[in-house]
């Protein structure tokens, strides 16, 4: 059966991180999104057929993307494409939906397809989340984070949507009406004099992206020399500004200095943007419930790679209290 931490490692084994946009679709945005959630698929088959690793696959409307068979895990895939006008660590666009920790079979955002396609009640939910170069197709980073570590509980985002409904119904907003199901939290009839215009109110959830959201335990070291680089740049400046005829050094002695360190810093850009990297994060509970031989996989290619590929025990917030609560994280850098 298939699983995430295969999915992780046959990622990192294949070395093919250049995500081929064979659609035919007249928007570019929507046919890499396409793209990426075929080539997620393909991490997961390995070599066997769809049909023999996932039980369901979603629409563009519905959570989730996909499930695996055999009660494993909803899967949502979320693209981000860097450029000169974007950025690959921005919020993640949730829509309509809220976040989830799991996925039960009594959503009312699913589908009938969904619930039915095989016996289940409650499903891990995992997020997919990467970064595609917009020139080049290349995947810059891949997180596989699982639900549970980053949404509250189902509870607590239904009470805000409901409390929000109170709030529309007792306005005295003339011929309000409040949804009883879809992606709406109310709807205004018939707001103008002609009484043939309605408003429809809809939630557009956005998720903090977890290369922001974990910083703290990624400890990206490549983030952190950038930030010396551009210190020792500043730094240099200052000097330069406070130069004087009585120095031992020339002033054109710190210039030199000064152009070879925007050349360093320009250089390690370069390198870095031609990195994948790969971050896989769940909780020490579900990381337990992976078969024994993928969890040694994992160990044995860490001991491959050294430096590359890095597994740790880590403490995140509990989404809902804020407590600590133990996780698994591996860190893979191409």
């Amino acid at each position: 059966m298939s699983n995430s931490l295969k999915a992780f490692t046959n990622l990192i084994e294949n070395l093919n991180f250049i995500v081929e946009d064979n659609s035919e679709s007249g928007n570019r945005m929507n046919a890499q999104g396409i793209a990426f959630e075929k080539y997620v698929e393909k991490i997961f088959c390995g070599n066997k057929k769809f049909e023999d690793v996932f039980i369901f696959k979603g629409d563009a409307n519905h959570p989730p993307d996909f499930m695996l068979k055999d009660k494993g895990d909803a899967i949502e895939v979320k693209k981000h494409e860097s450029g000169k006008t974007s950025t690959t660590k921005s919020d993640i666009a949730l829509n309509s939906s809220h976040p989830r920790s799991f996925l039960y079979s009594t959503d009312d955002k699913i589908t009938d397809k969904c619930i039915d396609c095989e016996a289940w009640d409650k499903r891990d939910m995992l997020y997919i989340v990467g970064s595609i170069d917009k020139s080049s197709s290349k995947i810059e980073y891949v997180w596989f984070v699982y639900g549970d570590c980053i949404a509250a509980d189902k509870e607590y985002y239904k009470k805000i949507e409901e409390t929000i409904k109170d709030i529309l119904k007792k306005n005295n907003i003339q011929n309000i009406v409040i949804e009883a199901d879809g992606n709406e939290l109310g709807k205004l009839k018939s707001i103008d004099p002609l009484e043939i215009t309605d408003l429809r109110i809809r939630g557009m959830y956005g998720l903090t992206n977890p290369y922001k959201l974990f910083q703290d335990i990624i400890k990206d070291d490549d983030s952190n020399l950038i930030s010396d680089f551009e210190t020792k740049i500043q730094n240099k400046k200052i000097e330069i500004k406070e130069w004087n005829k009585n120095s031992s050094i020339s002033k054109k002695t710190l210039n030199n200095e000064l152009k070879i360190l925007n050349e360093n810093k320009k250089n390690h850009l370069i390198i870095e943007k031609n990195k994948t990297k790969v971050f896989f994060l769940s909780t020490q509970e579900k990381y337990d419930t992976f078969p024994n031989k993928d969890k040694e996989k994992i160990h044995e290619l860490s001991e491959l790679l050294k430096n590359r590929l890095n597994y740790n025990k880590v403490v995140i917030k509990n989404p809902n209290d804020l407590t600590p609560l133990d996780a698994i994280l591996i860190k893979y850098s191409s």
